[in-house]
C-alpha cells in the first residue's frame, strides 16, 4: 500500500484517532512525523527492489509512490537521497547499462 497516496487526516481516521494524536503516537513510537516516516518506508522499499529486481527505476518509483524517479537524485529537494551516485552507477554497470 506504499504507493497510495496517505495524509495525516485519512490515516487517523483509519486509526479512529485524531490527526494530533495519530502524529504523536507515530513520532513517539518511529521517532519521525508521520510524513517522514511514510517517505522513509517507501526509500526503504525502493532500495530493496533496486537490489533485487531488474526493474527501471521509474517503475520502482511509481511502485512505491514517488511519481518522478527524480526523487532518489542528489539533485532532488527530498531530502531521502537513496544513494549516493557511486552505488547507481555500480548498479547500472551490473545490469549492462
Amino acid at each position: 500500500h506504499l504507493a497510495e497516496p496517505r495524509d495525516v487526516r485519512e490515516l487517523a481516521a483509519l486509526a479512529e484517532l485524531s490527526p494530533a494524536h495519530y502524529s504523536e503516537l507515530v513520532r513517539r513510537s518511529t521517532g519521525y512525523p508521520p510524513k517522514e516516516y511514510l517517505t522513509r518506508l517507501r526509500m526503504h522499499r525502493a532500495a530493496q527492489l533496486l537490489d533485487t529486481t531488474d526493474l527501471p527505476v521509474k517503475t520502482i518509483a511509481r511502485n512505491v509512490g514517488f511519481p518522478d524517479p527524480l526523487h532518489f537524485s542528489p539533485n532532488s529537494d527530498s531530502k531521502f537521497v537513496l544513494f549516493r551516485t557511486t552505488d547507481i552507477l555500480r548498479r547500472m554497470k551490473a545490469r549492462g547499462w
